[in-house]
């Protein structure tokens, strides 16, 4: 993570450009603690290790976005937010570049 002057930090270029209010506002939701499957962790964190166990983002017509483990398990948007599933997708298209 990128620090920046004010004490923000940049999420693997997530908030790279963002303005500086909206920076801030995505920084906190992902530093938002809250508990998976009985561990307490920053949605940036849950993101991140769904992620690296080969989790998508699918929509669903009931609860929007979904963030799915292959194995079938996954979190819903309004759990854990349109700025962390925005961050899942970031994640996800960086990986496909640099495959």
């Amino acid at each position: 993570m990128t620090t920046y002057e004010h004490g923000q930090t940049a999420v693997d270029g997530f908030t790279a450009r963002m303005a500086p209010m909206a920076r801030a506002r995505a920084v906190r939701a992902l530093a938002t603690l809250m508990r998976h499957n009985g561990i307490v962790r920053s949605r940036r964190e849950i993101v991140e290790v769904m992620v690296g166990d080969g989790a998508t983002v699918v929509p669903h017509p009931k609860d929007g976005r979904r963030l799915m483990r292959p194995c079938g398990a996954y979190i819903e948007e309004r759990r854990l937010t349109k700025t962390a599933m925005d961050y899942a997708e970031h994640l996800l298209a960086r990986r496909a570049k640099d495959a």
